[in-house]
């Protein structure tokens, strides 16, 4: 029996595979702050982010207003009540209480939270301040030089 010499074995099919992999990364990389905020409508032109994002805002509103009306919705319940003897009593549906401005009013404040913190970490103030970037465990060190 005679051998066949391959001309390439597994491991620079694999050393091909990564190098592709880590190529098509490198360029996500760079391309990921100015590629992905833009859409391509057209051959020869590009939708801006400030053009099209207010109505995906628009659309994540409606989308928490329809979750509140399926979570008041999804408080009726069914329930057997007692009926006479041998007779299948008819189920009846009962409406449990759904405290939707205490869910609305948690959903607002905690908007406004993010919203404020948000622009707290944005302030000169605190930028320069190391006090405070120490007990700011979501802020990287490259954001905050």
């Amino acid at each position: 029996m005679h051998s066949v010499a391959m001309p390439h074995q597994y491991s620079d099919v694999y050393r091909i595979v990564e190098s592709t992999l880590r190529t098509t990364n490198n360029l996500l990389e760079r391309l990921h702050a100015s590629f992905f905020f833009y859409i391509l409508n057209s051959p020869d032109h590009f939708l801006k982010i400030g053009s099209y994002l207010p109505s995906a805002v628009l659309i994540s509103i409606a989308m928490m207003f329809g979750g509140l009306k399926v979570w008041v919705d999804a408080g009726w319940f069914c329930y057997q009540a007692d009926g006479s003897k041998g007779v299948l009593p008819a189920p009846k549906w009962s409406r449990r209480r759904r405290p939707v401005l205490q869910a609305l009013s948690v959903m607002i404040i905690t908007h406004f939270l993010g919203a404020m913190l948000f622009t707290l970490i944005q302030e000169r103030i605190f930028i320069a301040n190391q006090t405070v970037r120490f007990f700011t465990p979501f802020a990287s060190s490259r954001d905050l030089t």
